[in-house]
């Protein structure tokens, strides 16, 4: 027992979330432990029925005793029925009150420490190992007190019914318990690769559903076909082989049974016939063999479902004790409404990777507030990561980055976040309406600041054209909107954040050069104190910038305005050239 609840899911961390039920699980218990005590006293109460009450013929004996069985059983049942009500109680809210620690701990975590799990092994984490853990809650807990509980009374019933017709339980039970153990141990680790494989599923189930529209126009669906049933297959095997393993339970129980009944039969027939036991004795030792395996059968089961639970168990606390890499000091420092952004002699390199693959390589700018930075460069050349530093969504290997006045180490994460926003190229949008999304950005704006973010992205020519305006609907992550309108509405949300600065990753991408174009105007025009920094492959988004930095394989290739580019920078003027052919072509 000590190697499952070493691994059970009472210890090691999660036994903390019990503390939401533990007056249910405590009333489980008691109820559990009643029931089981009821349901044993009845055979007690049998044998002396036969043996005293029949066998001397003493019918007000019988009648007594009689009716003291029916209250137990009655008892037993009514009481039975609120100990599985409390035991469904404690497991619910246990595996809400873990989703839901799960779910906080996700938001709480920094990009560095999310980059650890993929999405489909977090929503397998937070669904079926979190209702794997609660459903052995909800049959575990009344066979784990159950079980341990009827067999130390059935033992010490037994012994004092007979003694010597009870030593066949010392026999057989040891033998019974030992090929139990060994099943469970056996199965356990299958159990843990049944849930890798089922990660794998998921994650291909998510990719091919994301990417339906890829796969077609590739014409690529028996390949994914073939992958799928190739994982499909593996996860069959061996499930299937964890299956075979624990259905040996069962005729293990049935020889466990059929030889203790022998047992018994046979001691006790040439006891009775020497007057060594009753009757009674023996038909009552007879029913406590059932409860006894039945017992045992119940913790045998328990105990596999512990094997399965451990994985799921082990796979939850990899989330829960997952620490963030960013530590956020706690106070009220505000960033400066005048806030510059100064990056000096910054160097970053994703962790994990080798000591000298640096993505970024000695960086610096300054930024005045107000002001507009382009940035512009090949693919993977550091573009995002760059901006991904300013708002800290990871912490420079070296260097440092000061917007106002001071190292963004010394915000808080809140005061950080609302001095500067980012609109990824796929920012996604929720279900519901326009205004419900516009809400993410500031659920107190007025009529006023949503309709300047509506014109300053474009995003007015659109509620114009629906039906419903503000009010319409989305669809799920914007399924309704095209391309173009969601990244508008998503510049709109991020607007009404009021950030000092505004990063906009690639986010006006789907939208076509000349709208794109309007857009800048307008945000020059109605967000005068933003400060814009735009990051880029094209150079019609940029080329109107401030300043403008040329990234390449990290490092700042090119600085200035985009007329000194053309005429310095041979990768810019590659860049502009090629573009500009295309957009004659």
């Amino acid at each position: 027992m000590h190697f499952y609840w070493h691994n059970s899911p009472m210890n090691r961390g999660l036994f903390k979330y019990f503390k939401v039920v533990w007056k249910e699980a405590i009333l489980a218990i008691f109820f559990i432990l009643l029931e089981t005590a009821l349901e044993t006293l009845v055979p007690f109460m049998a044998s002396r029925v036969v043996d005293i009450g029949i066998a001397n013929n003493d019918v007000p004996y019988i009648y007594k005793w009689g009716a003291l069985m029916v209250a137990c059983a009655f008892l037993a049942f009514f009481v039975g029925v609120f100990g599985v009500r409390y035991v469904a109680r404690t497991g619910q809210r246990y595996g809400a009150e873990l989703r839901r620690a799960q779910f906080a701990k996700l938001q709480s975590l920094d990009q560095e420490a999310r980059d650890k799990f993929a999405v489909s092994s977090l929503i397998t984490r937070l669904t079926n190992d979190t209702y794997t853990i609660q459903n052995a809650i909800i049959i575990g807990m009344r066979g784990i007190f159950r079980a341990p509980f009827m067999i130390t009374m059935v033992l010490m019933l037994s012994f004092n019914m007979n003694s010597k017709v009870a030593i066949v339980f010392a026999l057989t039970l040891p033998i019974v318990a030992l090929l139990m153990f060994i099943i469970v141990l056996r199965v356990r680790p299958l159990y843990e690769r049944m849930q890798r494989n089922f990660d794998e599923l998921n994650r291909t189930l998510q990719e091919n559903f994301q990417a339906i529209r890829v796969v077609k126009a590739y014409v690529t669906e028996d390949q994914e076909q073939t992958k799928f049933s190739a994982i499909n297959k593996t996860y069959r095997k061996v499930a299937s082989r964890a299956f075979m393993i624990v259905s040996l339970n069962g005729p293990i129980m049935q020889l466990g049974l059929y030889s203790t009944i022998i047992g018994l039969l046979l001691v006790g027939g040439n006891l009775i016939n020497t007057g060594g036991a009753k009757i009674g004795e023996i038909q009552g030792l007879l029913t406590f063999v059932l409860q006894l395996l039945n017992a045992l059968l119940m913790l045998a089961q328990i105990l596999i479902m512990f094997g399965r639970t451990t994985a799921s168990h082990k796979r939850i606390r990899e989330v829960l004790n997952t620490d963030t890499s960013l530590e956020y000091l706690i106070n009220d420092l505000e960033v400066s409404s005048q806030a510059a952004v100064i990056v000096k002699d910054v160097s970053f390199k994703y962790p994990g990777t080798s000591a000298d693959n640096y993505a970024l390589k000695n960086i610096n700018f300054t930024l005045k507030a107000g002001e507009t930075l382009g940035i512009i460069g090949q693919t993977g050349s550091g573009k995002s990561t760059l901006v991904h530093l300013l708002a800290r969504l990871y912490d420079v290997s070296a260097g440092e980055i000061i917007i106002g006045d001071h190292n963004v180490k010394d915000y808080s994460e809140d005061k950080l976040l609302a001095a500067i926003n980012i609109v990824f190229q796929n920012n996604v949008l929720f279900s519901g309406s326009i205004k419900d999304n516009l809400a993410w950005g500031n659920n107190y704006a007025s009529e006023a600041e949503i309709a300047r973010a509506l014109e300053a992205s474009l995003s007015d020519e659109i509620v114009a054209k629906l039906a419903n305006g503000l009010n319409s609907e989305v669809g799920q992550a914007g399924s309704q909107l095209s391309g173009g309108q969601k990244q508008r509405i998503a510049l709109a949300r991020a607007l009404l954040k009021r950030p000092q600065i505004l990063v906009l990753d690639d986010s006006l991408s789907a939208i076509d050069t000349i709208n794109e174009a309007k857009i800048r105007t307008k945000l020059r025009k109605l967000y005068p104190e933003l400060t814009l920094i735009i990051v880029s492959q094209r150079v019609s988004a940029i080329k109107d910038a401030d300043h403008i930095l040329v990234l390449h394989d990290g490092e700042i290739h090119g600085r200035g305005t985009h007329h000194t580019l053309v005429e310095n920078d041979e990768i810019y003027k590659d860049i502009y050239l090629t573009q500009l052919k295309g957009a004659k072509a």
